[in-house]
């Protein structure tokens, strides 16, 4: 739904880190931090 509602996001890899649960940056920091960096440097 949100690949199809959100302009710009159906070209845009969407990724799921498993395990996240809802404290994503408590319980997952280091790949949360390698996703967003890679977004930034536009990987």
């Amino acid at each position: 739904m949100f690949q199809r509602e959100v302009p710009g996001a159906a070209s845009r890899e969407h990724v799921t880190i498993v395990r996240g649960g809802h404290f994503l940056q408590e319980d997952k920091g280091p790949e949360l931090a390698a996703v967003i960096a890679g977004f930034i440097a536009g990987d």
